[in-house]
């Protein structure tokens, strides 16, 4: 919740149009509120419908793979000097030692 909320903040709605973002805001938030509805509820019916709430943390799990490979991703394309289009902006010297 603490990154999400710092992401909003400093990318307004902006983060929030990107599908992935905005499908884990909502696997954050129905997580968040199951635990609290385990923790306010007594025993009662409900406790067989809060169970889904490892649907949820799985859910998230499969997120987090998905962000990690994006970030690797980018990694390797500014490890490489490369950009959108293709060109290679490091420097010879940077080639080198690539080389080596």
């Amino acid at each position: 919740m603490i990154e999400i909320a710092l992401h909003i903040y400093a990318y307004n709605v902006l983060y929030l149009r990107d599908v992935w973002n905005l499908i884990d805001f909502i696997v954050i938030l129905l997580s968040v509120l199951f635990v609290l509805l385990d923790m306010l509820l007594p025993e009662s019916g409900f406790k067989n419908i809060l169970r889904i709430r490892g649907i949820f943390r799985m859910m998230r799990i499969f997120l987090l793979i998905r962000k990690l490979n994006t970030l690797r991703v980018k990694r390797e394309l500014v490890k490489r000097g490369l950009t959108k289009m293709g060109y290679d902006l490091r420097s010879p010297l940077e080639k080198v030692i690539d080389i080596l």
